[in-house]
């Protein structure tokens, strides 16, 4: 999010002093000018500010169980502290671009329409803009580390799980590194270009091809779920055939593939919105804002919440006991091993 307010209609008038009544006037119609575009600037914010301080609500409450459970958990050290780095960095990460927005709107409220009283709003906000032109672009430089760290915990994901057919991971790891590859191009054009508000065309092509790529990784992902979820129902039908209730590793599975397809949706949605921007109704600019507050924490919350449910199935599919359901022999071949979600 950006405090952003155009100030190109009030750019053809000028003050001069001592100020006639003709400066005067055209200082209050910019500054009515400009009040209408901060008034409905401010309202946009708050929309993004509401979806954002919801999302991230759940956010600290996921990554409070995640915390939890991989502090707690036995198994491989290395790959535990690989993932417990990378939950807090995107922690971090997320947590720093909300309260930077919060902050950054506070501070546009403050120097706009509270502080200097009687000088032009137009000059107050040229300062306030050059002021926090860099902290309010650190969003673009964030999300891109963000989204590759996210996008590897997505392919963790389905490495772990599908360890019958190794194969299908190749897909997501390709992905991957088309992903990496486009989002720190992506940082370099935006670093050399000097952090500008208005991202150049090369910038943004990079921009939306990382987002694509990413949003294939996400959904080759949940494909290689489909696919565990679905060997291990075959395989459950060969062994007990109709006559069996579903099992607690089979509901967390379909809980895994139900979320990979909503994540999935609304990539594919903001995604639309990127290349086909709304009509510039104010309709338009809300839903635009309600989607770029979500996107921006759920590059973490989905990953977070990726972990607990893969732990919680390797929780509940070790407490369940694998011998009173089926033989060992299906338990090798065609379901998620717990002890391989431990690597």
């Amino acid at each position: 999010m950006k405090w952003i307010c155009n100030t190109q209609n009030s750019s053809s008038y000028s003050w001069t002093k001592p100020p006639d009544l003709h400066s005067k006037m055209a200082t209050v119609t910019s500054d009515s000018r400009f009040l209408s575009l901060l008034g409905k600037n401010i309202m946009l914010n708050v929309v993004n500010l509401l979806v954002a301080s919801m999302i991230y609500g759940v956010y600290v409450i996921l990554f409070c169980m995640a915390m939890v459970i991989l502090c707690r958990r036995e198994g491989n050290h290395k790959a535990r502290a690989g993932l417990l780095s990378a939950v807090m960095a995107m922690f971090i990460m997320s947590s720093f671009c909300f309260w930077i927005d919060t902050a950054i709107f506070m501070a546009g409220v403050r120097d706009d329409l509270v502080d200097d009283v009687g000088q032009p709003l137009t000059t107050k906000h040229a300062v306030y803009a050059q002021k926090f032109r860099i902290l309010s672009s650190v969003a673009e430089v964030i999300i891109p580390l963000e989204i590759i760290i996210g996008d590897a915990i997505v392919f963790w994901r389905a490495w772990v799980l599908c360890d019958v057919n190794r194969k299908l991971v190749y897909i997501p790891l390709l992905l991957l590194a088309g992903t990496t590859a486009c989002s720190f191009a992506f940082l370099g054009c935006f670093v050399q270009n000097d952090w500008p508000i208005v991202n150049p065309d090369t910038c943004n092509l990079l921009k939306i091809s990382a987002l694509s790529l990413s949003m294939a990784t996400n959904m080759a992902g949940t494909l290689v779920i489909g696919y565990t979820l679905w060997s291990y129902r075959q395989a459950l039908a060969k062994y007990l055939g109709n006559c069996r209730s579903q099992t607690q590793t089979e509901k967390v599975l379909i809980l895994l593939l139900e979320s990979g397809i909503i994540y999935s949706i609304l990539w594919i949605m903001q995604l639309v919105l990127v290349l086909v921007p709304p009509p510039p109704t104010f309709t338009g600019e809300v839903v635009q804002q309600i989607f770029v507050a979500a996107s921006v924490q759920l590059v973490g919350v989905y990953p977070t919440l990726m972990i607990v449910l893969v732990y919680l199935q390797r929780s509940l599919w070790d407490s369940s006991g694998r011998s009173t359901t089926t033989s060992s022999t299906m338990s090798r071949t065609s379901a998620p091993n717990s002890d391989d979600l431990r690597k």
